[in-house]
């Protein structure tokens, strides 16, 4: 599978305050999947869970653009031993010794990392051109778990 892409992201403004969900068409046997949606988030601490990425998808692409400062996170929904949640592959915390920080994400600028054997790219926290709320996660190759 060589051109699918997402337009999935858990979105998320300060801290946990509730959730709602959204979907996706992941397209059938070797065709790419596609989607846009909009979700409207009105309250500071919001957490959107906007879908699932299933293992075994290629070059996953996440795209936010939001009107102020929300910030796109990315969960291993099968390491759960620490956090209910999953373990973070992408996401920022005030304190890394006690919060689920991501392998990215506490970094204002483009970053890339290998995280269970997938490669992983990060626009940082500060956004695409230095606006909070721009920011994408790229998944080049193969996606090795469940992410969410």
């Amino acid at each position: 599978m060589v051109a699918r892409r997402l337009a999935l992201a858990t979105v998320s403004a300060l801290s946990l305050a509730g959730r709602a969900r959204a979907g996706f068409d992941w397209g059938a046997g070797c065709d790419g999947g596609s989607g846009k949606f909009s979700l409207n988030i009105d309250t500071a601490g919001t957490i959107a869970s906007v879908g699932s990425i299933p293992a075994g998808k290629w070059n996953v692409k996440v795209r936010l653009t939001a009107v102020k400062d929300v910030d796109v996170q990315l969960y291993d929904t099968s390491a759960t031993s620490k956090f209910s949640e999953g373990a973070a592959v992408v996401a920022w915390c005030e304190d890394a010794k006690t919060c689920n920080i991501g392998t990215l994400g506490s970094d204002a600028g483009e970053k890339t990392a290998t995280y269970d054997g997938m490669t992983v790219s990060y626009s940082g926290y500060e956004g695409v051109d230095g606006q909070p709320g721009k920011e994408w996660i790229t998944i080049t190759g193969e996606t090795s778990t469940s992410l969410e």
